[in-house]
């Protein structure tokens, strides 16, 4: 089976690599990324260098079936959020053409997710738990929300942006201040942060069904999870797995919460791979391994109930590429089988990670710092 990741240099895009060479897949994984010092695009059979979706989507398109014509792939998995709206749509003209399965939601469940005002509506029509939310064009409502709620209120992009957008008003005059511009805006609720941040991934079946859910309570810098809990949450993995049945979303999304008064308050669905499958699968719960023998290979994949235990923090390391590999990739936009390296190696194989690791755990009866 051949294996393409888009975006592959970005955090997404890294942790699918990971999580890929955590599986017992049968696989010959090939890369693509706009960047071409992505260090993603050295650790595959080949790493293409593509046009960036946000300049051209059309050239981008066109550079992705020609990739997957060229390498014969089976299957997509984008790396790279600002791609998904757009496989979602192209996803039956790519698999027309080149044979490839993208593991991408359908374009309206995708919308739903990728607008946080639709994303709300959503949930409210749904009975389950939601931000009080209105379109910061609103005028009227939004100071009757000023006026219900009180200070501070939430001012977010509709789109998800990268480091997430959020800004807190605490005054009617920072309000006034924040949305002299209101195109493209919400203002919500602040949701209470009394027990932290939850982020909860959910596997669905090709019926919809709930494969398994997995809970980590993070720390959030940039829009990206840096340390995070590991463990079971009854509470609000139920409450995702609600939402997740819900949506009907194609193998995967993940429910981003906070734990407040009222119980679970949904404030993000991503119908999309997590920046944390990597993570995940280290811990026992590959949900990269589970779509695509569910959805793609039609067959059971592997067990999710019994993951682990954990704590993770990330960090910052390198890759270290020969000077003839770097001018081939400037010269060419293609790399071969790449003797770069990594530590730790993101090369196939490389990151395989015996049980007998892990150090038990089992239960956090404390809190991370700062949640």
């Amino acid at each position: 089976m051949n294996i393409l990741v888009t975006g592959a240099s970005r955090p997404q895009g890294q942790t699918l690599v990971k999580a890929l060479n955590l599986s017992d897949l049968d696989y010959r994984l090939f890369t693509a990324d706009a960047r071409r010092w992505g260090a993603a695009l050295f650790v595959g059979e080949r790493g293409f260098v593509t046009p960036d979706i946000a300049d051209d989507e059309r050239a981008w398109l066109e550079a992705t079936i020609d990739i997957c014509k060229k390498s014969d792939i089976d299957v997509i998995l984008p790396g790279d959020p600002r791609e998904v709206p757009a496989f979602a749509r192209e996803a039956g003209a790519i698999q027309r053409n080149t044979g490839a399965r993208t593991l991408v939601s359908d374009s309206e469940i995708t919308a739903i997710g990728y607008d946080r005002w639709r994303t709300a509506e959503f949930l409210r029509e749904e009975g389950v738990g939601f931000p009080i939310t209105l379109p910061a064009e609103d005028t009227q409502g939004v100071a009757e929300m000023a006026a219900d709620l009180g200070w501070p209120l939430a001012v977010r992009p509709r789109v998800p942006a990268s480091g997430g957008g959020l800004t807190l008003a605490h005054s009617r005059a920072e309000l006034d201040k924040i949305l002299r511009d209101p195109e493209g805006l919400i203002v919500q609720e602040c949701l209470a942060n009394i027990d932290g941040e939850y982020t909860v991934g959910v596997v669905l079946d090709r019926g919809g069904g709930i494969a398994g859910s997995i809970g980590m309570k993070r720390v959030l810098e940039h829009g990206v999870t840096v340390a995070a809990l590991v463990d079971r949450f009854a509470l609000v993995q139920d409450y995702a797995e609600d939402i997740a049945r819900r949506l009907r979303p194609r193998g995967v999304c993940n429910v981003q919460l906070r734990l407040t008064e009222r119980g679970p308050v949904c404030f993000d669905i991503n119908p999309r791979f997590s920046s944390t499958e990597g993570q995940r699968a280290h811990y026992g719960f590959n949900a990269v391994e589970a779509v695509i023998c569910e959805h793609i290979l039609e067959r059971s994949g592997p067990d999710l109930a019994d993951y682990r235990s954990g704590f993770f923090a990330r960090y910052l390391d390198e890759i270290y590429v020969p000077p003839d590999e770097w001018l081939e990739i400037c010269e060419t936009g293609e790399i071969g089988l790449s003797t770069a390296k990594a530590f730790p190696a993101l090369m196939r194989g490389q990151a395989k990670k015996d049980d007998d690791d892990d150090d038990g755990m089992t239960s956090f009866p404390y809190h991370l710092q700062g949640s």
